[in-house]
């Protein structure tokens, strides 16, 4: 995961126009595995949406998410 956020912080100084086909899917894919629930992506830098934000507050990293979800079916949806 971290090494996700590295490469989207780096696709972010480029307009999305500019992107090349690589960081084209890189951002699908962050999208895809619902990185984007949390993370933000705005011209320039990454950010945290709302509830990325909350959940930072709670002291909870993408892995803590990622284990929190995996043990408990019900919040998968």
């Amino acid at each position: 995961m971290h090494s996700t956020l590295k490469a989207m912080s780096v696709i972010a100084k480029v307009p999305a126009n500019q992107r090349s086909a690589t960081q084209r899917q890189r951002v699908e894919r962050f999208e895809e595995f619902g990185c984007s629930a949390c993370h933000k992506l705005t011209l320039g830098k990454m950010g945290l949406t709302e509830v990325g934000a909350k959940l930072a507050h709670l002291h909870l990293g993408c892995v803590d998410v990622e284990k929190l979800l995996a043990g408990n079916p019900a919040l998968q949806r």
